[in-house]
């Protein structure tokens, strides 16, 4: 697990934060609470575009103690940029019609089924009587769903005859055990108006590429390419390898006697 790792790799190197808590967002929030503490900042890189329910944990962002809240949540899942919305979306592709085989560095989290096959298995179970075509079209409808969500949609079909709405996204899909999305594209915009509707002040930045000097004609492209994103912003984020979205929420807290300062991951 990337938690336990952070802490095994913090150890090594003599810097080690202070708390490391595994878990969802409710997890943390419980954490804080327990042990009186705050917070000035929640950051995270590479990580948003796994969350099941984004929304749900966009607003929960709100709960976190502290009297100003700092968020920089960035992802270089940014279906605005053609050769990374390319990759990508054969990536999902191949999560979700290919068995993988399991190889060195793979984390005990997801399935190496596809994501179809797993689908159909569950609601196969869910509903033994139901046709092979039936179930093949909820499986498909389920595209991006987790187990109990699924459950839900068979049950509903069989009480109402109706199927679930198609996925939006062509390609978006997640692992219907844990509900980890496979590099989940979406609106950074719509992101944040999630967080403005929750009292942040948000905006929606370009990322940068790490600069190179070898070979020279990557490193001048790099350097050409950072220049554009400084001019454009987020007016243009077709060029940026990732984008970032910044929010700041004031508020009084009531919760005594926090504001201890400590480095959490």
């Amino acid at each position: 697990m990337s938690c336990r790792d952070a802490e095994k790799l913090g150890k090594l190197i003599g810097f080690g934060a202070d708390h490391y808590i595994h878990g969802e967002l409710s997890d943390l929030l419980a954490y804080l609470t327990n042990v009186r503490l705050s917070c000035d900042m929640f950051a995270s890189h590479d990580c948003i575009e796994h969350v099941y329910d984004i929304e749900s944990f966009m607003r929960g962002l709100r709960e976190i103690p502290s009297r100003h809240l700092a968020v920089w949540l960035s992802t270089s899942a940014n279906p605005l940029r053609r050769k990374t919305r390319r990759t990508l979306m054969r990536a999902q592709m191949k999560s979700e019609y290919e068995d993988r085989n399991r190889e060195w560095g793979h984390k005990e989290r997801d399935t190496q089924r596809s994501f179809l096959s797993v689908r159909k298995e569950m609601i196969v179970d869910a509903d033994p009587d139901l046709c092979p075509r039936d179930v093949e079209l909820l499986a498909k409808r389920t595209r991006g769903m987790r187990h109990d969500d699924i459950l839900q949609a068979v049950c509903e079909y069989k009480r109402s005859g109706l199927f679930p709405d198609p996925p939006t996204h062509p390609t978006n899909t997640c692992d219907p055990y844990t509900g980890n999305w496979a590099e989940h594209f979406m609106d950074p915009f719509e992101l944040c108006q999630v967080l403005r509707d929750e009292g942040f002040v948000t905006e929606v930045r370009p990322g940068y590429w790490e600069p190179t000097r070898i070979p020279k004609w990557k490193a001048f492209a790099k350097d050409f390419t950072n220049i554009c994103i400084s001019v454009l912003g987020n007016r243009d984020l077709r060029i940026s390898p990732y984008y970032v979205i910044c929010g700041a929420h004031c508020k009084d807290t009531e919760r005594g006697g926090m504001g201890n300062e400590s480095y959490v991951t």
